[in-house]
């Protein structure tokens, strides 16, 4: 008996990331028959890491079947390699699929190995997307070519049977007082953002005071980058008010509400840190509200902008921007079809005042998982 097509997930366990692999393969078995397995990549460290992931790693591209052994096995790949031959993997059509950088090496490496097809979620920052045979990259990576999908922002697990599913779990554990309800979801800091206790006693109040006057419950929850400092100075506004039904501080309960959250608020606002929570957002057909946040200074920033300036003038290609210029671009082109607005603190009642002018009509049709999903099929299985 003939076997069926096997698509191997790679996961590097960061949440974003595997949202991200995740939802375009759950779409994909909605569209066609094939067999799962999900494997996560070795956790390197140190030395160890920046020879295999940065060095190494750099030969991949060129390397035969023997050299992609040669490679996992270096790279703390064994078990990886002799968990995929008992799949039989020689005997059907084969996708590794994965996101982010870390797991990018080991995805193409084992495509080599094993004479499979290997797919990239993100552009992976030391390969690139060429060497591989499709890779799914959001439009402000600035990427192109036959093997790039392009997709605005992150693809995601959203769906209308998730957001149905959580929204009841949520309801369950925190029933509503009010008719209507809005969701804040508040990230943190990384390289380019910061997110401190002052932003929060800036931004806060007034969204809670907005919300008393509409009558509407609060929704909340911060992000796992989310400072100690900042989820106090949140517990503390949040402790004074009858407003907020929920809130979920990351360091002191797992669970992820965010789907639950877009399942039951009308109006959502998101921090612009979060590419990940702003597309959930956007494909959940929320009306979603950027709110923009504390941005890093010196050097590293200054030379962001140099690039920006290059780039606007065309002496730079836009796959050149980095760090908070480059997630502009993808808010930006959220904002100019519409899916969003931006809030900025400086501007804060008049931006917040035209937020919540913009109808209640969901935007039907956008779902980069399943456009991904698609192009993914019909490269794999023809």
């Amino acid at each position: 008996m003939d076997l069926k097509p096997l698509l191997i997930l790679l996961s590097e366990n960061t949440r974003g990331h595997i949202v991200q692999s995740r939802g375009i393969r759950g779409r994909m078995q909605e569209l066609a028959d094939f067999e799962t397995a999900e494997f996560d990549v070795p956790q390197l460290r140190g030395a160890a890491r920046i020879k295999a992931l940065k060095l190494l790693a750099r030969r991949l591209p060129k390397a035969a079947p023997q050299g992609a052994e040669r490679w996992l096995l270096r790279a703390g790949g064994k078990e990886l390699l002799d968990r995929i031959a008992m799949l039989n993997p020689e005997r059907r059509p084969l996708l590794f699929l994965s996101a982010g950088s870390t797991a990018a090496p080991y995805c193409l490496a084992l495509a080599k190995r094993f004479n499979g097809k290997s797919c990239v979620v993100m552009t992976p920052s030391v390969l690139g997307t060429s060497p591989f045979d499709m890779a799914v990259v959001p439009k402000h990576d600035g990427r192109r070519g036959d093997n790039v999908l392009v997709t605005l922002g992150a693809p995601n697990s959203i769906s209308p049977e998730l957001l149905e599913s959580q929204r009841r779990e949520l309801l369950s554990d925190y029933p509503p007082h009010q008719k209507d309800a809005w969701g804040i979801l508040i990230g943190g800091d990384d390289l380019n953002y910061s997110i401190a206790p002052l932003w929060v006693n800036k931004v806060l109040p007034t969204l809670l005071d907005a919300a008393a006057d509409a009558n509407v419950d609060l929704y909340i929850t911060t992000s796992r980058r989310t400072q100690a400092a900042t989820e106090m100075a949140i517990a503390k506004l949040c402790g004074d008010t009858s407003v907020v039904r929920m809130l979920l501080l990351a360091s002191q309960d797992s669970r992820n509400p965010v789907p639950g959250i877009l399942g039951h608020c009308s109006r959502v606002f998101c921090t612009e840190d979060s590419v990940s929570m702003i597309s959930e957002a956007v494909t959940a057909g929320v009306q979603t509200a950027v709110v923009t946040v504390g941005h890093h200074h010196g050097v590293k920033r200054l030379l962001q902008e140099v690039t920006e300036w290059l780039v606007d003038a065309r002496l730079l290609s836009t796959k050149r921007l980095w760090g908070v210029p480059r997630f502009n671009r993808m808010i930006e082109d959220f904002e100019n079809q519409n899916y969003l607005c931006q809030i900025t603190p400086r501007n804060l009642n008049d931006d917040l005042r035209h937020f919540l002018e913009r109808p209640l009509d969901g935007m039907n049709g956008f779902n980069e998982a399943e456009k991904a999903a698609r192009w993914i099929l019909d490269r794999w299985l023809p």
